[in-house]
């Protein structure tokens, strides 16, 4: 079967509106200002029910998903042929149960991180986004790894609204 990021990834790229990279990572940016805002005075020790994660996991989560995201369409960009692990969520926001920070911390951080992944997506050129590896046992372009970065955080802004807010 050939490579199609709309079937495969059809969720996560169904969120994304945007065609062109730079403005959807900087459009969700935007986005993530936003929420944060509507956090301000929120408890991030909340989960708005037992065994869900608290705003402070779900956050940390974007972080550290993130960055792994970025790894993953680096390695794949450079022409890396190793298959890439996925990796235990679960494990990662059970890690971070008792870390507490200030949401402002919180959101210069991701901030930041999606600023390091703008200046990655941009640094890298048509060939190199257009490369094909292998994530967490299926095939991505490094291009769409960046869509899926603003995806994945469209789901959880959504939930984050939905259910926290």
């Amino acid at each position: 079967m050939d490579y199609d990021f709309q079937t495969q990834f059809s969720y996560y790229a169904s969120l994304v509106t945007e065609a062109e990279l730079n403005r959807a990572l900087s459009n969700s940016l935007h986005e993530l200002g936003e929420v944060f805002d509507s956090l301000d005075n929120k408890d991030l020790s909340y989960a708005y029910e037992p065994g869900k994660w608290t705003i402070y996991q779900l956050i940390q989560h974007l972080i550290d998903t993130e960055r792994i995201f970025q790894f993953r369409a680096l390695a794949i960009a450079r022409g890396d042929k190793t298959e890439l692990p996925g990796y235990d969520h679960e494990a990662y926001a059970d890690m971070s149960l008792h870390k507490t920070r200030p949401l402002n911390e919180l959101q210069e951080e991701l901030g930041m991180l999606r600023e390091s992944s703008k200046h990655l997506f941009s640094s890298l050129d048509e060939k190199d986004l257009d490369l094909i590896g292998t994530a967490n046992k299926l095939q991505i372009k490094a291009k769409d790894i960046g869509f899926l970065i603003v995806g994945h955080q469209r789901h959880h802004l959504k939930i984050l609204r939905e259910r926290y807010l």
